[in-house]
């Protein structure tokens, strides 16, 4: 979220519980009629903000360790449940009282058979659920990405090689040029006067608005140059459009 980076989440700093605060437990059993698997090829990439929010990571060692901490760098609300103790099994009602109110749940390191019960209960629940390094019993994808300012770059396999998608990511930030950030920076400030103006900023043809802002930045063009010369053209595609009372 995200994004799910895996975008995916983030640590709210007044519910900072920690990962080893929760008992360790175990599941009972095993559960029948589970969902196939997931449709690889239907994913959708979005940034998905979970700042405050309630996430929980099932597992132990190094991994379920790192997608804990990946959660609570974004701010989210993380819970970790640890599969190390020999305790009582965990039923599927203790389970989703477990998980009620949350957004993501990431299993990492977990047994097959403890994944079809964390999977089924998410399912109930209406939760995204992802497995790592089990593509099939994802419902999202980490994805791989490279920040500067407000833009983020993703890259996704859905699941099918995550290790390349790392690699890529770095290959495409080092391509982005100073003309590129000038078109950025400019276009973001058009489109928030825009939409301050006209309460909405649809109906633009944006990408060629990005490009002339490329080639003017590229001539040599001030920013607020290009940033007066481009909103008067935006001003006059939206000349037809209402006005907020």
């Amino acid at each position: 979220m995200h994004l799910i980076d895996t975008a995916l989440c983030q640590l709210d700093s007044r519910d900072r519980q920690s990962t080893r605060a929760q008992p360790a437990l175990s599941f009972a059993g095993d559960l029948e009629g589970t969902k196939s698997a997931r449709d690889l090829s239907s994913s959708m990439m979005i940034s998905l903000r979970l700042s405050g929010r309630k996430c929980v990571v099932i597992g132990d060692g190094s991994e379920a360790e790192r997608r804990s901490k990946l959660l609570r760098d974004k701010g989210a609300s993380v819970r970790v449940l640890s599969l190390d103790a020999t305790n009582e099994p965990l039923s599927t009602g203790q389970l989703s009282a477990y998980l009620l109110g949350a957004v993501v749940v990431i299993a990492a390191g977990v047994r097959s058979d403890l994944v079809r019960v964390i999977r089924t209960v998410t399912d109930e629940l209406g939760i995204l659920f992802c497995s790592i390094d089990d593509p099939e019993n994802c419902d999202f994808f980490n994805v791989a990405t490279r920040s500067v300012g407000p833009l983020t770059l993703a890259v996704s396999s859905d699941g099918e090689l995550p290790c390349y998608t790392s690699l890529i990511a770095d290959r495409l930030l080092e391509v982005l040029s100073e003309y590129e950030w000038t078109a950025f920076r400019v276009v973001k400030q058009i489109r928030e006067s825009i939409r301050l103006k006209h309460g909405t900023s649809l109906g633009n043809s944006w990408r060629e608005l990005i490009l002339e802002a490329e080639s003017l930045a590229e001539s040599g063009l001030a920013e607020s140059e290009i940033f007066e010369l481009l909103l008067s053209q935006v001003e006059i595609t939206n000349s037809a459009m209402p006005q907020l009372s």
